[in-house]
């Protein structure tokens, strides 16, 4: 029979268990990387950034996120959007070794700077 005791410790298994990949998820370390796009593929929802790494010119693949914003100058665009010798700021995680974008920002090649990859 079912007491309030089982009831709770059922409850806090059930807690502990659902809330890890929450907790996870809020952890993960949002990286930034400034670049230029080399190639956008909108039937894979890629782009790839060649970025200045340790004073190496480096290419990145970043597979969007699914609620991923994409901006040129404040005003949200579409993947398609983005050109090849566009300007990047971009904003992601690492997931299960896939680069993962949350966002991609076109900018003015004088605002860009370096982080180290």
């Amino acid at each position: 029979m079912w007491n309030i005791k089982s009831i709770l410790e059922g409850m806090v298994i059930a807690l502990v268990l659902f809330s890890g990949p929450v907790a996870m998820a809020a952890t993960e370390k949002m990286h930034l990387i400034y670049g230029q796009v080399k190639k956008v593929d909108t039937a894979a929802d890629t782009v790839a950034v060649s970025a200045d790494v340790k004073n190496k010119e480096k290419e990145f693949v970043f597979h969007l996120a699914p609620q991923a914003s994409l901006t040129d100058q404040g005003k949200k665009i579409m993947l398609g959007d983005l050109k090849e010798g566009s300007h990047v700021a971009l904003h992601y995680t690492h997931d299960k070794g896939t680069l993962l974008a949350h966002s991609v920002s076109i900018r003015n090649q004088s605002s860009m700077k370096s982080e180290k990859y």
